[in-house]
């Protein structure tokens, strides 16, 4: 299960590629958000969180609803973070 967090598109972008690949099914972790949804999620064997970083981190907002939502049957969490390259 792919657990995607996207504030301008491009980690729901990264999302679907890696969703695609593995064929699995995306949940939209903004609309959960949104509707203070902190339900638990059956995710299988892996979950990967896909998010942006903001100030080196992940955004507190998905933080916190990760520290709420049980992510059960999950024995692996990985973190696909997306950036880009700043340059002066």
């Amino acid at each position: 299960m792919i657990l995607c967090f996207s504030g301008t598109g491009n980690s729901r972008y990264i999302a679907k590629r890696i969703a695609d690949e593995l064929q699995d099914e995306i949940v939209d972790v903004n609309a959960k958000i949104k509707a203070l949804d902190y339900s638990p999620i059956k995710t299988g064997d892996n979950a990967i969180v896909v998010t942006p970083t903001y100030a080196w981190r992940i955004p507190k907002i998905l933080s916190d609803w990760l520290s709420k939502t049980n992510l059960f049957s999950a024995k692996r969490i990985w973190f696909g973070v997306v950036s880009f390259k700043c340059s002066r």
